[in-house]
């Protein structure tokens, strides 16, 4: 077997060295940074539509009887997202035209507290809705009952009112 020259020896030496000069030589920065900007979150818009409440609520001892008046409404959508709507239930109830909270009118007898909003069955307190609405979606024909609880003292002064009823969407 033949041994390598000199003239070999130093070549392969040079190869080696220049080999490692380059491994060694691969060198790299590491850093961190950080970056920001702004965005503005989008606000989810429910509208009520055709709240109809029914005529002639009259107090009613208990959750029955025609004195009781369905209340019908619409949801619509009308942001550029899905908003999910949970529950709907009575806002605040008013004289009609004035905004007369109904414990001022009169003799006082005629309470805000008298009125009840409630399932069609009576059950709860608010109209379950459970849906997530879809951008521009309508759902039509939600229903609740208006109830004025009959307390056995006079409330004459809730006669011939024109009631302002206000629903809100209740996620809670």
């Amino acid at each position: 077997m033949k041994r390598f020259s000199r003239r070999t020896w130093i070549l392969l030496v040079g190869v080696v060295v220049a080999a490692a000069a380059a491994i060694g030589g691969y060198a790299y920065f590491t850093t961190t940074a950080t970056g920001s900007g702004t965005a503005t979150v989008a606000s989810a818009s429910m509208q009520f539509q055709n709240v109809a409440v029914g005529p002639n609520i009259y107090p009613e001892p208990a959750f029955s009887g025609s004195g009781i008046v369905p209340v019908i409404f619409d949801l619509h959508n009308n942001s550029s997202s899905s908003v999910f709507v949970s529950k709907v239930d009575l806002a605040s109830i008013v004289q009609n035209g004035t905004g007369f909270v109904l414990d001022t009118i009169g003799d006082g007898s005629c309470h805000t507290g008298d009125f009840y909003f409630r399932d069609p069955s009576g059950t709860n307190a608010y109209v379950l809705v459970n849906h997530t609405f879809t951008p521009g979606e309508t759902v039509t024909g939600y229903s609740g009952k208006l109830w004025l609880y009959d307390t056995n003292i006079n409330q004459d002064a809730c006669q011939g009112l024109g009631l302002y009823v206000t629903l809100k969407i209740n996620n809670s």
